[in-house]
This record gives structure tokens, sequence and C-alpha cells, in this order.
């Protein structure tokens, strides 16, 4: 898997390349960042439709990333606004990047 992280002013792109077979598979992408202070999630579905999310650590709901997001088999391009990851906005911080199918871990980039 390959990833990026880039902080572009308002917002920051978390992208993540991967290879394998999608046909027919749940894949889920996630980008744990700050030491787990936020989840950012890429789910790709076997129907071919994709959600982004951000869960915050002990926020009770999700909050949905706004389109466009790209999630297609083998990529996972989201944006994120700073105000989604406020905490670790605009700060160094640690990223962690998971790769499940079907809810099976397949890789991690820690």
């Amino acid at each position: 898997m390959h990833v990026t992280v880039e902080s572009l002013g308002t917002r920051y792109r978390l992208a993540a390349r991967y290879s394998g077979d999608t046909v027919q598979h749940d894949i889920l992408v996630s980008f744990a960042l700050g030491g787990a202070a936020y989840l950012v999630t890429a789910e790709l579905f076997e129907d071919g439709n994709g959600i982004g999310r951000v869960a915050t650590a002990g926020a009770p709901d999700d909050v949905f990333l706004d389109p466009p997001q790209t999630i297609t088999p083998g990529v996972v391009d989201l944006s994120v606004r700073n105000d989604q990851i406020a905490s670790v906005s605009g700060t160094p911080f640690t990223v962690s990047v998971s790769l499940k199918v079907d809810g099976s871990e397949m890789e991690n980039c820690p």
C-alpha cells in the first residue's frame, strides 16, 4: 500500500493506493490520525458504492465527508477539512493506515 498525507491550506488530502481483487468484497481503508484522536475511513462496498467519514474519539456519531471523494477499487483519495480534525490540524501528527477486506486486516502501515 502506498500512502500520501498532504496539508493543502484549509484541508488535508489523505490518499492510499492498494492492489488486489476488490470484486464482491467490502474494502475499508482507515487512517488513524494523532494516535487515534480521529479515524478517517473510506469504505468501498461490494456494489461499487463508497463512503468516507471521520470518527472523533469520544464523539457519539461519525461525520460523513462531503463530495467529491474518490473511493474506487485500488484508490482512496479523501479531502478532510481542517475543522473536521481540529485538534491535530496545523500541527505534526502521527498517521497509521490499515486495509481490511471483508473485515479481515490485510495490511497495516504505521
